[in-house]
């Protein structure tokens, strides 16, 4: 569907920054033009990062007014982003990729790539055919451990598509095909982490956040499961929705929301017991959503589109200059909304709290 989310299906959206000369430079108008497709963007600090296709990596240290791009030494599409602080950060993407940066995206070191992802699967594969299971459960997991020696024999690994650390200790990564990886050093070393999800008919996995101790995950089909123990271990959590979610996030009560396929976004402020569909909302597929600094719940849309969640249930459209579809976004150390899309721009830098340049539709 979307290339951020899985574009090893076929090319969909994806963001962009077209870079001349090594630095991309804002436009009168705000935008940036780019040759570069990127898939996601991400804050530390002051200091902006944004990834995407064929490895590539820019910063900003000026609130997007201009990039830098730094060399990744990967060829292959990136696809998710997480700071665990100002200078830890974690990158995912195609092929199994998992790169750290320990100097705030100056420098980055693979973690996993290639087939790394496919053996820490096949062994949990093989560890969990070992155990007593269903016939149903023993199918999928010889299934999972025919493609993880597909993979192996080819030097290759699914994409991840998401990552989230919930300390700086403990980290996951999700991805295709079911993958979830799990790691309690760090990042040092990973461990495959299938075993402790409940999902048997492994469906891909898009995205995962940790809302007041809760650790939840999200993917095709209406998936999404939570952890209440730390991410021992993931239930199925029956929302009575069955698109596919593409964005979790949560508001600044603690509710966690799910957004997805078709403009389907469902809310839970009982840690997942209870669903209730969110309204007032397009039929465009939901690609992000963010909690702003003063905890404004903002979700994007894949045409371009940016929703203020209005009294918890409600989507208000926020007007402002669109210049296209987009794949991600996050706020600047000012505040400000910066998004990235495709079509070689990035939208304007959008206020939260500037009700000139950002106000409901009527």
């Amino acid at each position: 569907m979307y290339h951020r989310i899985f574009g090893f299906l076929f090319f969909g959206l994806v963001s962009a920054l077209p870079v001349t000369g090594g630095v991309a430079h804002a436009a009168a108008n705000g935008s940036i033009a780019t040759s570069h497709y990127l898939t996601a963007i991400e804050r530390a600090g002051n200091r902006l990062i944004a990834v995407g296709e064929r490895g590539v990596i820019l910063l900003s240290d000026d609130n997007g007014a201009t990039w830098r791009r730094v060399e990744s030494g990967m060829d292959v599409t990136l696809t998710g982003l997480w700071s665990v602080d100002l200078q830890q950060i974690w990158a995912v993407g195609h092929e199994g990729t998992l790169l750290r940066s320990e100097d705030a995206g100056e420098h980055w070191t693979p973690v996993l790539q290639r087939s790394a992802v496919a053996n820490l699967t096949l062994d949990e594969a093989r560890r969990l055919k070992a155990s007593p299971v269903s016939a149903d459960a023993q199918a999928l997991v010889d299934a999972l451990e025919r493609n993880a020696e597909r993979m192996h024999e080819t030097d290759s690994s699914e994409p991840l598509f998401s990552v989230m650390f919930t300390d700086p200790q403990h980290g996951f990564a999700v991805g295709a095909y079911g993958v979830v990886l799990q790691t309690n050093d760090a990042g040092r070393t990973w461990n495959a982490w299938l075993g402790h999800v409940e999902n048997p008919r492994n469906l891909h996995l898009y995205a995962i956040t940790q809302v007041n101790g809760v650790i939840y995950v999200a993917g095709e089909q209406g998936f999404l499961a939570k952890s209440t123990d730390q991410g021992e271990h993931f239930a199925k959590v029956d929302t009575g929705f069955s698109g596919s979610f593409f964005t979790l996030s949560s508001d600044a009560n603690g509710a966690i929301y799910a957004g997805g396929l078709e403009g389907v976004a469902i809310r839970s402020a009982d840690q997942g017991m209870t669903w209730q569909a969110l309204s007032g909302a397009p039929k465009q597929s939901w690609v992000a959503s963010r909690k702003g600094p003063d905890g404004t719940l903002i979700f994007a849309n894949a045409n371009g589109g940016l929703f203020q969640i209005q009294q918890a249930t409600t989507f208000t459209a926020l007007a402002y200059p669109k210049s296209g579809a987009l794949s991600d976004f996050t706020y600047s150390s000012k505040g400000a909304v910066i998004a990235v899309g495709p079509a070689g721009t990035t939208h304007p830098l959008i206020s939260v709290s500037d009700t000139a340049v950002l106000e409901a539709h009527p």
